[in-house]
């Protein structure tokens, strides 16, 4: 674990099997849900530590500022809840990019 990295290309590596996943398993289902249903229990946005070590080793700030939209004031119990928020938003952007670069209706 001290050596998995959770850079770009990890990002880029997981956004891409994330969207094989919405592809194969999905195929009867709306998009934009699926992407984000397997963005939000991908074990970086529901393990604390995971979603703290994205955030801490990754630039956050599309997503931070797409979960302020979400949330409003509404405030997170921790700063781990909030950790995995913005981590899965960031999978889902990522996997809706990946998604249309395929070209996929989304």
């Amino acid at each position: 674990m001290d050596n998995e990295r959770f850079d770009d290309y990890a990002l880029y590596q997981e956004a891409e099997y994330l969207a094989n996943v919405v592809q194969q398993d999905y195929k009867d289902t709306d998009v934009w849900n699926a992407a984000y249903e397997v963005s939000a229990t991908h074990e970086w946005a529901i393990m604390y530590y995971k979603a703290l070590r994205v955030v801490a080793e990754n630039d956050t700030v599309e997503a931070e500022e797409s979960v302020r939209a979400i949330t409003g004031d509404r405030g997170f119990d921790s700063i781990a809840e909030h950790a995995c928020a913005i981590v899965r938003e960031l999978l889902f952007c990522a996997v809706l990019e990946t998604l249309d670069k395929r070209g996929v209706e989304i």
